[in-house]
This record gives structure tokens, sequence and C-alpha cells, in this order.
């Protein structure tokens, strides 16, 4: 393949990259925001809805429709994030000499990293469920929680999962130039 085509297919695939990383992203926050709506629908509805904007309209939270609602804040809250994590992987990738090279690590990190986000994300449930019993003074709820440990259980869940993100992708990073680093070191 000519020098001039490989650069060609990977900028194609460095978007191609960024795209299925927002999605995926977009895809755990759904997940992620169905089963915090499960744990609690208080931090929905006095929260995310408002802090989206959607408790003004009055007929987009209905009780038939909350779980759509949550759908799209989940999406809206993540899709972002794996939009900068794959392009992070994406440039990153551009090292490889290939094409395939450059998609198959830049997936390879980004699955990796959905499993520290999940993971991170489970272990702030746990640490929410064992030790949240009121808000930290730092989240700025003002409102009359009525019950607090969900609410500030799916909050540790959604907190601990963007650090894991943003773990899972400086490990990503990290493994993806360790050969280089590892090659400087011995020289």
């Amino acid at each position: 393949m000519k020098n001039h085509q490989v650069k060609v297919k990977k900028l194609l695939l460095l978007w191609l990259i960024v795209a299925i990383s927002s999605l995926m992203a977009g895809v755990y926050g759904i997940i992620n925001d169905q089963i915090s709506f499960s744990i609690s629908p208080e931090y929905y509805y006095q929260y995310k809805f408002l802090q989206f904007g959607f408790a003004e309209d009055k007929q987009l939270v209905l009780p038939l429709k909350p779980r759509l609602l949550v759908a799209v804040v989940g999406f809206l809250s993540t899709w972002w994030l794996g939009l900068g994590i794959g392009l992070v992987f994406a440039l990153a990738g551009l090292v490889y000499p290939t094409p395939y090279l450059m998609f198959k690590k830049s997936m390879d990190r980004l699955i990796f990293t959905a499993i520290v986000t999940l993971v991170f994300g489970v272990a702030g449930l746990v640490y929410g469920r064992l030790f949240a019993s009121s808000l930290p003074p730092h989240w700025g709820i003002q409102k009359n929680i009525i019950d607090v440990s969900s609410f500030t259980t799916v909050g540790y869940m959604h907190n601990f999962s963007y650090v894991g993100a943003f773990i899972g992708m400086a490990l990503g990073l990290l493994h993806n130039f360790k050969p280089y680093l590892l090659k400087k070191r011995g020289s």
C-alpha cells in the first residue's frame, strides 16, 4: 500500500474510532443511568432532569416517560467523554505502521477503558451503599432529598465511573506507548 493511501486510511479510521468511542460511551451512559434510576429515581427528578432542562417541560417528565428521559440523560452525560477518549486513542494509534494495527490497538484500548470504567462504577455503587448516609456538602444539592442514601449512592456510582474512564484512558495510553518507552530506556 502506498504511503498516501495509508495516511488517508488512517485519517478515516481516526474519525471512525472517535465515532465508535462516542457511541460506546453513550450506550454505557444509557445502561448506567437505567440502573441508577432503579436505585434512585429521586436523583433524576431532583437533579439530572433539572440539570438537563427537562424539568421545565412538564410534559416531558410525565410518569409514563421517565425511562426514555433517563436514556437521553445517560447518553448526553457520556458521549462527549467517549469523543475525547476516542480522539486520544485514535491519535495515539497513529504510531502504528498499518491502518489495521491502528484500528485494532485503538479498539483494544477502548474496550479496556470501558471495562475499567465499569469496574469503577461498580466500586462507586458499593462505596455508596456502604458509606453514603448524607449528602456531601460540596455537591451543592439544596433539595429536600427523601432517600439520601440511594441518592448519594447513585452520585458516587456516576463520579467513580468518570474517574474510571480517565484512569482507563491513562493506563491505555501507557500501554500504547510502553514499547517506545522501554526502547528509550534501554538505549
